[in-house]
């Protein structure tokens, strides 16, 4: 049998309920936002969909791969 390398979701900031503090902080959310040229936090859903695709027959041929879902935010 052959071995398939494991693929990595690697989230950036993704606004959920646990950062949801963050934004009560308007000067340093924003500050963190202007880092992300998507200038938004990503959402559980586009994550949630990356994953979905990756574990269906889409993704079949997809393997070891390292996904950023960042908005941009490690763009050298």
């Amino acid at each position: 049998m052959r071995r398939r390398g494991a693929n990595t979701i690697l989230p950036g900031l993704i606004a959920t309920d646990r950062n949801a503090d963050l934004e009560q902080d308007t000067a340093g959310y924003a500050q963190l936002l202007q880092r992300i040229p998507a200038r938004r936090a990503g959402t559980a859903a586009e994550v949630a969909t990356l994953a979905l695709y990756l574990a269906s027959a889409m993704g079949a041929y997809v393997t070891g791969a390292d996904i950023l879902v960042d908005g941009g935010l490690a763009l050298p």
